[in-house]
């Protein structure tokens, strides 16, 4: 395959049970050859794989869903897939998605196939962090303000409900977990969905297209899988060409400050990253809460920034640290 290898390999001579070696990149030109290779191992029997992607160098939207698609395939006749050495840079990506609440991701083939064939008897309770092994995909509270709309009977049985309550999102189908009644939000399709003490479930799709949140380690290999998620989004609304550099270029500028003036290189520190686009372009917010900027300084170190984008600003955070505002025209 162009630009893609995969190397099967079964373990302790279980032919339903296989390690995949990928080595390239997963999109547009290679996701053809990737779909249909993983179909082949699915019709000679093998049921539980797993994706070692230490040498993936890239995935985009097209390649995630198709590996969204195989794990519904391998789940399908009683198996499972999981992700091993996922590179940072990939993984970054897929928890920016919401992906992570789909997949096993595992450090090891021995973590992995524990994780496939020794999943929990029972659904565990939701928390606020998602465990990747949960059956069901943990719903997220939505605020007060977020009201239902439509309707759905008791899911439970006549004995009455008891949670944690399973029930599957009326929009996409993932399998939601509640802890209690209250509000919540689907991860994976953002849909509102409001259950009483009863158990009954009431859903209403967002109003309008909601923004990417996501907290980001200030790494240089995190910095990257953020400016590859914003890449794509920003060619989905753009189009290929120079105002996708430019989104790029800026972010890459801002997030790289950031890192050297505001966090003195500390791995530790994270920042805070919230994506919208819209009728007129691409907003892109990023929070931080470490040594406020001195203006003067800002202005010679973003100035190509401020080149290459519509807007952009700077402004100390009431509460300490500094949020930057990037805005670019569609």
């Amino acid at each position: 395959m162009a630009g893609l290898d995969i190397q099967f390999k079964s373990l302790d001579g279980d032919e339903s049970t296989v390690v995949a070696q990928v080595s390239g990149v997963i999109d547009g030109s290679t996701v053809t050859e990737f779909q249909n290779t993983l179909t082949g191992a699915s019709e000679r029997g093998v049921k539980f794989l797993i994706l070692d992607m230490n040498s993936v160098r890239y995935v985009n939207s097209t390649g995630l869903g198709a590996l969204v698609k195989f794990r519904d395939v391998f789940r399908g006749v009683q198996g499972g897939l999981a992700l091993i050495r996922v590179p940072p840079k990939v993984k970054i990506v897929i928890e920016m998605l919401g992906l992570h609440v789909f997949f096993e991701i595992a450090s090891d083939v021995k973590s992995a196939l524990s994780a496939l064939k020794n999943p929990p008897a029972k659904a565990e309770p939701a928390k606020p962090g998602p465990e990747p092994r949960a059956p069901a995909a943990p719903a997220q509270r939505s605020s007060p303000s977020s009201d239902s709309s439509r309707s759905a009977g008791p899911s439970r049985s006549e004995a009455g409900p008891r949670f944690p309550l399973v029930a599957d999102c009326q929009r996409c189908s993932t399998a939601l977990e509640f802890a209690a009644p209250g509000a919540f939000r689907c991860p994976r399709c953002y849909t509102v969905v409001t259950v009483q003490d009863s158990g009954s479930q009431s859903f209403a799709a967002p109003e309008a297209p909601q923004p990417v949140q996501i907290s980001v380690p200030c790494t240089a290999e995190a910095a990257e899988g953020l400016n590859a998620f914003v890449s794509v989004l920003a060619t989905r609304l753009f189009g290929p060409g120079a105002k996708v550099d430019a989104v790029k270029r800026a972010l890459h500028d801002v997030t790289s400050g950031l890192s050297s003036l505001v966090y003195k290189n500390d791995p530790r520190s994270i920042y805070h990253v919230l994506v919208s686009t819209n009728g007129r372009g691409m907003e892109i917010k990023v929070s931080d809460y470490g040594q406020r900027l001195d203006p003067v300084r800002v202005n010679s170190y973003f100035a190509s920034v401020r080149r290459v984008l519509d807007e952009f600003e700077i402004r100390s955070h009431p509460k300490g640290g500094n949020v930057f505002r990037l805005f670019k025209n569609r």
